[in-house]
């Protein structure tokens, strides 16, 4: 079976699925748009928690580590995981700007990557609908970065709210034309 063909038949057995996650994804996209800097504080809060747990299991790694010799890379990147999460809870509009800066890069990955993704698919059931996606998380991370650090303050509730109203909408469609595929 060719990964055309199995993708199609995975799209077909998981159809309510994609459905299901592309209305929660729809919902998501519109309570952030609708409430951007509070959307892009809450994301800086969990970046800033998710750090601090990274930067602990790194400590913890390095310190069971066999030799300090082993432990040391760890134990700086624990360090640095942990001052970083610590700057972004105490300083959420600096650790904002910054996200604001790596969600451009992200917008571009995954933009580059849903093109490519969707021309593999061509000219099989979702295959515009991908390309549609990527180009536009192409263009949002072209927005970001041409109004940084200035689009900080609303740029990643709007911009994840777009990304997520976009990316909902393609799972939505994709899994209602998949339910119609012939089995």
């Amino acid at each position: 079976m060719s990964p055309v063909a199995g993708w199609i038949a995975e799209a077909k057995r998981n159809a309510k699925w994609l459905i299901l996650f592309g209305i929660i994804e729809i919902i998501i996209g519109i309570l952030a748009v609708t409430t951007p800097l509070m959307a892009g504080l809450a994301i800086t809060m969990m970046v800033a928690i998710f750090l601090l747990l990274a930067g602990l299991s790194r400590l913890i790694g390095a310190l069971k580590a066999g030799s300090w010799g082993a432990g040391a890379m760890g134990f700086l990147v624990g360090i640095l995981a942990l001052i970083g999460g610590i700057i972004m809870l105490t300083r959420p509009g600096a650790g904002l700007a910054w996200i604001t800066w790596l969600l451009s890069v992200y917008f571009f990955v995954v933009g580059i990557s849903g093109i490519a993704l969707g021309l593999k698919l061509r000219p099989d059931t979702g295959w515009g609908w991908r390309v549609f996606n990527g180009i536009l998380s192409l263009l949002l991370g072209v927005l970001i970065m041409r109004h940084w650090p200035l689009s900080g303050a609303w740029a990643i509730g709007v911009l994840v709210g777009i990304h997520f109203l976009s990316s909902g909408w393609t799972m939505l469609f994709v899994g209602l034309q998949a339910r119609r595929l012939p089995e």
